[in-house]
């Protein structure tokens, strides 16, 4: 039987390929987790389960959190010893943790209290899941330890903190979130991205002078968030001192885009007519905001931006290609 080019293409895409590492297939532990796989975990006490949370293989692990999960509050206690013993494995210790977030719905947040201590375990891991857990709940019982968390030696304790604080919506925090920013220098871009989002669950009222800090690092976190709200207020940082400012906010403006504000985005033009002192640009990311700067007036199509636009490109100053 000869099959087309076609045919012999798609059984090649359709098939499925199992890849093995020489010499590990035939490892014991290899072997019991495909029996652990298979197996029927109903069947399985809870210290049996408890002691497989420990197991290198993932799915195992998984598969074993969400039986113990269907435990009722066998499960919780299981949970609660496996998340709180520091005797215990990283592993164990950490499904500990994400079972009790898994179970809080259906047995209450109370259940969740043991995580309270765990923000200060010796185990960065361990304070990593109880802030990222006691965030994504909402525990607003937490909220002062996770302000604390801010201040974690470990940045992912303090990002999930600060994602958590958000999620809460506890204002109290903005003050310290505002000096994560400041600390982190811009340096850490998930660390930034939890003070972010901490201070976008927050109202705006109470971080809004952070528009007009002093640091350039905080204003950069205020312009973030208002972003992400399609904030008008944006713009006032087109012409901030600071240019990544100015450009960040420019990419915001454009690439959402954000209809409100494109003539305070098209008007930046100006900047660029014959006889102008203004730098020209002069590297790519340079001509790539000039790039957003001409979208904006051809999104407006007015007769003014297309004067505008006429002027812009008679400026020999200007490199022809954005001429």
């Amino acid at each position: 039987h000869v099959r087309s080019r076609r045919q012999r293409q798609m059984c090649i895409r359709d098939s499925i390929y199992s890849m093995e590492v020489p010499g590990e297939i035939e490892k014991k532990d290899v072997a019991d987790n495909e029996v652990i796989l298979l197996s029927d975990l109903s069947k399985l006490s809870i210290a049996e389960l408890s002691k497989l949370l420990g197991r290198e293989h993932q799915q195992v692990r998984l598969k074993c959190q969400f039986e113990l999960a269907k435990r009722g509050a066998a499960g919780v206690g299981a949970f609660t010893r496996a998340a709180v013993n520091g005797g215990n494995s990283t592993f164990t210790r950490i499904h500990g943790v994400w079972g009790l977030g898994q179970m809080a719905g259906d047995q209450g947040i109370g259940i969740l209290d043991p995580l309270f201590d765990l923000l200060s375990d010796g185990n960065d891991q361990v304070r990593i899941q109880a802030a990222r857990v006691l965030g994504d709940r909402r525990i607003e019982a937490s909220a002062d330890l996770l302000v604390k968390s801010l201040l974690d030696t470990h940045p992912r304790v303090a990002m999930y903190a600060g994602i958590g604080l958000g999620r809460i919506g506890y204002a109290p925090a903005v003050p310290e979130l505002l000096a994560v920013l400041d600390r982190n220098a811009d340096q850490d871009l998930w660390l930034r991205h939890g003070a972010i989002m901490g201070l976008l669950g927050i109202d705006k009222s109470h971080w809004s002078d952070a528009i007009s800090s002093d640091s350039k690092y905080v204003r950069m976190g205020a312009l973030l968030v208002l972003r992400k709200l399609q904030d008008p207020e944006i713009a006032t940082f087109l012409r901030d001192s600071e240019q990544t400012l100015a450009y960040e906010a420019i990419r915001a403006i454009n690439d959402l885009p954000m209809a409100s504000v494109q003539s305070e985005l098209a008007s930046l033009i100006d900047d660029y007519f014959p006889g102008s002192a203004k730098a020209m640009p002069e590297t790519d990311v340079d001509s790539l905001m000039h790039h957003r700067i001409i979208n904006a007036n051809y999104y407006l199509a007015k007769a003014g931006n297309a004067r505008s636009l006429l002027r812009y490109a008679s400026n020999k100053d200007v490199p022809e290609r954005l001429r």
